[in-house]
């Protein structure tokens, strides 16, 4: 399966619901995970991740609820600087009615547009056909113009064999990984992925898109790390096969929880 049918799966079966308070995203896997330019001090960029809670009772699933965080960050030779975290206010299916906190937040977001309002200003705009996102980013009283991209080394630049879309095929769920390298040569990683189970009265599905991990790479092995306070020892340690076309590992949770997995390169 390649990344194209599964943000389609994604969007056909998410239910947007009336357009009070925050509206759920449902272009998951098209707008999380890295988006990058080259500043005057470096990279700037952002990462969304999205967690998102469904249900099916019926035909129609319904999106319980959906947290987006947006990491806004600088990086300079190769040394990653956070500006900050931004969120929009959770969406809850019992609170679709206008039950959000009475704060006013600073971050809006929908499929095509981003707002931040805060220590710093962004007011951005995705476009689907070139997937990237374009407006202005504001900071320190200078506001300027800037196109977001998947990050990306030079033309014709060496590149890291474990950059490029990753798959572990289950019946299960979704589990994808993504590695991208940036301009400065740091290797960027973020995960998509599902889980669902069977309750007494609906179907539950756990989403997680643009879930970043730190990543370690060597030219044939590859190491993640988790990013989340809550889960401070889940790594991924694989080693990427003699043609290229797969990674084959096993997921780590302490010093006894091991779980095995292949990922096989999407074309």
């Amino acid at each position: 399966m390649s990344r194209p049918l599964v943000v389609i799966a994604v969007a056909c079966c998410l239910c947007a619901g009336p357009a009070f308070g925050q509206i759920p995203l449902t272009d998951l896997g098209s707008i999380s995970g890295a988006w990058e330019c080259t500043g005057a001090n470096g990279i700037d960029g952002v990462f969304i991740a999205i967690s998102t809670s469904l249900s099916t009772r019926s035909e129609q699933p319904i999106i319980d609820w959906q947290a987006v965080n947006i990491r806004v960050y600088h990086r300079l030779a190769g040394r990653q600087e956070s500006v900050g975290s931004f969120s929009p206010p959770t969406y809850h299916w019992l609170e679709r009615n206008g039950g959000h906190s009475e704060n006013q937040d600073t971050t809006t977001m929908t499929n095509r547009h981003l707002s931040i309002n805060s220590s710093i200003d962004l007011d951005l705009r995705f476009d689907p056909t070139v997937s990237r996102w374009s407006g202005t980013w504001s900071e320190n009283g200078k506001v300027r113009d800037i196109v977001l991209e998947r990050p990306h080394p030079i033309a014709h630049g060496d590149q890291s064999p474990l950059v490029g879309d990753w798959e572990v095929p289950s019946t299960h769920g979704v589990d994808h990984l993504y590695v991208r390298q940036s301009l400065d040569g740091t290797l960027v990683a973020w995960r998509d992925h599902s889980v669902s189970g069977a309750g007494t009265q609906a179907t539950h599905t756990n989403w997680h898109n643009g879930e970043r991990w730190e990543i370690v790479g060597v030219p044939n092995r590859l190491r993640l790390s988790s990013t989340w306070p809550t889960a401070p020892e889940l790594n991924y340690q694989g080693r990427l096969s003699g043609d290229q076309e797969s990674i084959l590992g096993e997921w780590r949770s302490g010093s006894f929880n091991t779980r095995a997995a292949k990922y096989t390169r999407l074309h």
